[in-house]
């Protein structure tokens, strides 16, 4: 029986762990380690790794690992000098990469320098070498980088969208330590444009991200910003847990600066919860710090906090002067500090309640004005809210009406937004149910684990007795032969002997008898253990046959998906060469057919004048063949042109262009002029985009030097983003745009404007020349550009 239930047990440890393997295999993406010489590497170490670094790419690499820690240090001067000998070597081995995280470390040198533009333009060229190579982890750093910047120059919407972007590559590369510093910034951005319920959001997942590293400082930073946004949002129990939950997490070192701004903060939720003891030892503690520091900004917060916890005790006079002493200090601050707006509205409704209306309305003013530009919109309705009891008290009745439905439009706004989030935090409460009923799940399977672990440690007990069983039996048999030993060399303690083997019995049947029922308890246990682990191996087995089973099945879909896939493709590839055959023959149809037609008519009336008298009339028919002729060659020219795969880049349309316009305009006298933007040269397009832009614009110069009588023809072609502009104007006489008739030209122009998926903008008078314009959306088939270093 205890072998069968050893095998048992070896039988489920083996399962678990063939378990545990496949779920760390099976697992997507996984921490990346991004330092060549260990998470915990010094400086020191550093250096020394570089002095021994076998390859010059490892030299980089270095460089780089010491320029972040450098900047981590501040020390910005040591990293712009490691960020220059990484360029170097960079340039002179042709490590592309090298030079990425060259630009990426000056930039946050220059971020830390206040150099806004240079920060970006290093953050914009590391991401043009990143993303060409596929560098996930870097590519999401320079967009971090890039939106930090956006956010320090107050562009919180630009920086926001950098911040999207950065989350998405740092989460595909799998760290989760850089992942919880962009979503902390995130947060903390739309925490400064107050979407709160977006900051929110972003700081709780960087803060479970922080919990799951067990990282205090992480903890404490995310934790305080997390419950300056619930402070923000008047969510005051949030805001207290969270606060309270950050200042207990702090680390020793913590900067006092950032911690007493903390402290400030939950000092403010105990005052709004009326908890004035535990409020008033936090503010001692944050005045303890202020004396250290001794700046401007520690005595409006001390100020600021003792009017506000006097105010809410009914102290209203000695509130007031607490308060008017803070909001005096906002000339000494330098700027509108956004704790102004707070004490502003405290302070007047001091004075409101000591009948100083006047000074009250003044500040409720400077209150509602700041917070109108802040766009918070809590403290714009209090604002309007007292305002209007200030007017009312003072018989205004005009202005508090005017201020008092301002305040009750706002009011009717927030309980909307308050509805719409009601709604998304039913839909987020359903998500957290589900969740934890996925939470109870895993916890009972660990609770079987854990059954499976008590077995074996009972199993040990249950060996371990056995041993003391055995010692104990050969003790006794050591007493015995030490009894007989005595019988033989003393006979006169025969008796005494005797009794004592007695004795020896009696003990060794009790021992016995406790032997007995300690294996019948044995037994039982053991059968306790065999049941749990023909349980948990059947569980087991179960949960393996299920998993194979979706695996077989996904493999089938995904093996379908392909097939389905190819054969789309193949399909498109047919329907896209038809299209290509189709267009083709109707240019021939349309462009030759109809001219041939005009060879074929004009031949027979020539061949009739020949036949009679009239020689003059058959050669007026033999110049239109001529001329017919002669247009048929032209244009069958320009369908095997277009046709032409080595035509594909601009450059060889512009050559064309220019060429055809040369020979066109030269006999006429028309001076050509080209603003061709450079850029365009180094791309190429489809047959069918080419055509329809060279035959445009050509048709567009022929009408220009057939009918304008201009002495200037110009022609401009630029791209802005994905957008191309042509436009093709003149100085000639120009013409009635209600008068003038839609004539083949024009057609044949407005049929190819509509295949670019453009509309083709004509715009003439009379002397004042014609105007023709184009815009349509424009992918190249392939930029011929790459980085050389």
């Amino acid at each position: 029986m205890r072998k069968i239930a050893f095998s048992f047990l070896t039988l489920i440890l083996s399962f678990g762990c063939l378990q545990k393997s496949l779920s760390q295999h099976a697992k997507p993406g996984g921490s990346q380690a991004r330092s060549l010489s260990g998470p915990s590497a010094t400086i020191p170490e550093l250096w020394h790794q570089f002095r021994i670094a076998s390859s010059e790419t490892r030299k980089a690499d270095l460089l780089y690992e010491l320029a972040n820690s450098y900047l981590l240090n501040l020390k910005i001067d040591s990293s712009f000098f490691c960020s220059q000998q990484l360029r170097k070597i960079s340039l002179e081995h042709k490590y592309i990469l090298g030079l990425g995280k060259y630009h990426l470390a000056s930039g946050g040198a220059c971020f830390l320098r206040n150099r806004g533009d240079e920060a970006l333009n290093h953050a914009d060229t590391a991401i043009t070498i990143f993303e060409s190579h596929g560098s996930d982890f870097y590519l999401g750093m320079c967009y971090r980088l890039k939106a930090r910047q956006l956010g320090q120059q107050s562009d919180h919407k630009g920086a926001q969208n950098y911040f999207r972007n950065a989350i998405f590559f740092i989460r595909r590369s799998g760290d989760v330590s850089y992942l919880q510093r962009a979503l902390h910034d995130f947060g903390r951005s739309f925490y400064f444009s107050f979407e709160v319920d977006s900051a929110a959001m972003y700081l709780t997942e960087a803060l479970k991200l922080a919990e799951e590293m067990n990282n205090d400082a992480k903890i404490f930073n995310t934790g305080a910003m997390l419950g300056s946004v619930y402070l923000l949002s008047n969510e005051l129990d949030a805001a207290g847990k969270t606060l309270k939950y950050a200042l207990d997490m702090r680390p020793a070192d913590v900067d006092k600066v950032h911690l007493r701004g903390v402290l400030a903060n939950y000092a403010e939720v105990c005052i709004l919860t009326d908890r004035y003891s535990e409020a008033e030892q936090v503010i001692r503690e944050q005045e303890k710090i202020n004396t250290v520091l001794g700046d401007i900004t520690g005595q409006l917060n001390d100020k600021k906090l003792r009017g506000f916890l006097l105010y809410k005790q009914g102290r209203n006079g000695e509130a007031m002067q607490y308060l008017k002493a803070a909001y005096d200090l906002k000339e000494q601050l330098g700027k509108t500090d956004f704790d102004i707006i707070t004490i502003a509205l405290y302070l007047g409704v001091c004075e409101l309640k000591e009948k100083m209306t006047r000074q009250a309305i003044a500040h409720f003013h400077h209150a509602r004005q700041l917070s109108a530009s802040y766009r918070f919109t809590a403290a714009t309705m209090d604002a309007n809210r007292q305002l209007a009891d200030a007017f009312e008290q003072i018989n205004n009745t005009d202005s508090a009406y005017h201020y008092y439905r301002a305040y009750a439009f706002i009011k009717d706004s927030i309980v909307i937004n308050e509805r719409d989030k009601t709604i998304l935090d039913l839909s987020a409460k359903y998500n957290a149910e589900k969740k934890e009923f996925q939470i109870k799940e895993l916890r009972k399977e660990k609770e079987l684990q854990n059954k499976t672990i008590e077995a074996q440690q009972l199993l040990a007990e249950q060996r371990r007795q056995q041993i003391e069983l055995v010692t104990q039996q050969a003790a006794v048999s050591r007493l015995r032969a030490s009894e007989q030993s005595h019988a033989l060399d003393n006979k006169n303690k025969e008796f005494s002997q005797k009794q004592r083997e007695l004795e020896a019995a009696q003990k060794q049947n009790k021992l016995q008898q406790a032997v007995a029922a300690k294996e019948s308890q044995n037994k039982k246990l053991l059968m306790v253990i065999v049941v749990a682990g023909l349980v948990t191996v059947c569980y087991v087995l179960y949960r393996y046959r299920q998993t194979e089973k979706m695996r077989k099945q996904l493999t089938i879909s995904l093996s379908e998906l392909r097939q389905t896939q190819q054969q789309l493709i193949q399909i498109e590839k047919q329907n896209e060469a038809h299209n290509i055959r189709q267009r083709i023959s109707r240019d021939i149809h349309d462009e030759v057919g109809a001219t041939l037609s005009g060879v074929v008519l004009f031949s027979e009336i020539a061949r009739q004048k020949l036949g009679g008298t009239s020689n003059e009339d058959a050669g007026e028919y033999l110049d239109h063949i001529y001329s017919n002729s002669k247009d048929m060659l032209e244009k069958m020219s320009d369908i095997v042109w277009a046709i032409n795969p080595k035509n594909d880049s601009f450059e060889k349309i512009i050559f064309k262009l220019k060429t055809y316009a040369m020979n066109l305009c030269a006999g006429k006298g028309i001076a050509l002029h080209f603003n061709i933007e450079e850029a365009l040269f180094q791309y190429s397009v489809s047959m069918q985009t080419r055509k329809n832009i060279y035959l445009l614009i050509k048709e567009s110069i022929n009408n220009a030097a057939k009918y304008s009588m201009a002495n200037n023809i110009y022609l401009s072609m630029k791209r802005e983003n994905d957008l191309m502009h042509i436009e093709v104007c003149d100085d000639g006489g120009g013409f009635e745009m209600n008068n003038q008739t839609v004539g083949n030209g024009i057609g044949n122009m407005q049929t190819r404007a509509k295949e670019l998926g453009s509309e083709l903008v004509i715009r003439s008078a009379p002397e004042k020349g014609t105007r023709i314009t184009l815009q349509f959306e424009f992918h190249p088939i392939e930029v011929q550009a790459a980085l050389h270093s």
